[in-house]
């Protein structure tokens, strides 16, 4: 892993990239969850580019890991707006020109609406792991009992490990957003009608966090190619859950791509 920092304005993002360079044209960016960084993708981005022979990519998004600290507090609209407005300057800084986005929860969730949102050239493909795309009760109560497991068991201290100072806002800036009044009719779902680029849609059927409703509504607007994949005796992190198989899924999908 080689790992720096990607400067933009006012702001200092942790950045690492994995597997060396080729003669390959391709080149995979993952985005992480709603309280990840680039520590906690663990050897996944490792396996990730051995599989595809290619170099990977992994960025902190503010105030996460050892990136610049967060504002705050969070508008209901910040991973289709903020988070989508900080992946195109770091896209504008690496200067990549064929690209895959390949995104866990509220990762997903921004390469998603990036992809619809930027008619990007550089980006030849999404993959959305877990994604959300509307607010949904199964999703809220599960991050009231996070949340409950972060004030009352060892999760804070679990987390502070990946994020140092920041452990407190990376948890309540995510928390708090999700569980606002002003969050409930948080949806995104017309936007994924202008996505015109293939989508893989990955999930877990017992992922605690989101219903099947959520890859339902995308495969249903998507503009472009979709395919589903729902792994069994899988929960809400397929690449920790079921390595191997997603894995493998990722490597058929990158290899229908023209690029």
């Amino acid at each position: 892993m080689a790992l720096r920092f990607i400067e933009l304005p006012s702001t200092r993002l942790e950045y690492a990239s994995f597997g060396a360079s080729t003669s390959k044209p391709l080149f995979c960016l993952l985005l992480h969850e709603g309280l990840g960084c680039v520590d906690l993708w663990k050897d996944f981005p490792s396996h990730l580019a051995t599989t595809l022979g290619c170099e990977v990519g992994a960025y902190s998004r503010r105030g996460h890991g050892h990136s610049s600290p967060a504002e705050p507090s969070r508008p209901s609209d910040y991973l289709e707006r903020q988070g989508c407005e900080e992946l195109r300057r770091v896209l504008d800084i690496l200067r990549y020109d064929n690209v895959i986005l390949i995104g866990h929860s509220d990762g997903a969730t921004i390469a998603l609406a990036y992809a619809a949102q930027y008619a990007d050239p550089r980006i030849c493909g999404v993959v959305a792991m877990a994604p959300h795309v509307f607010a949904e009760p199964q999703c809220i109560e599960a991050i009231r009992s996070t949340t409950r497991r972060y004030a009352n068991q060892d999760l804070r201290a679990r987390l502070a490990r990946y994020h140092g100072d920041n452990v407190d806002a990376v948890f309540h800036s995510w928390s708090d957003t999700w569980l606002s009044a002003n969050f409930a009719d948080w949806d995104i779902t017309p936007m994924m009608g202008e996505i015109c680029c293939p989508l893989l849609l990955i999930q877990g059927e017992e992922d605690e966090y989101a219903s099947a409703r959520h890859l339902e509504r995308i495969r249903q607007r998507a503009g472009g190619p979709c395919r589903t994949v729902w792994l069994p005796a899988c929960g809400h992190v397929p690449q920790r859950d079921s390595r191997d198989e997603t894995l493998g899924v990722i490597a058929e999908f990158v290899a229908t791509i023209d690029h």
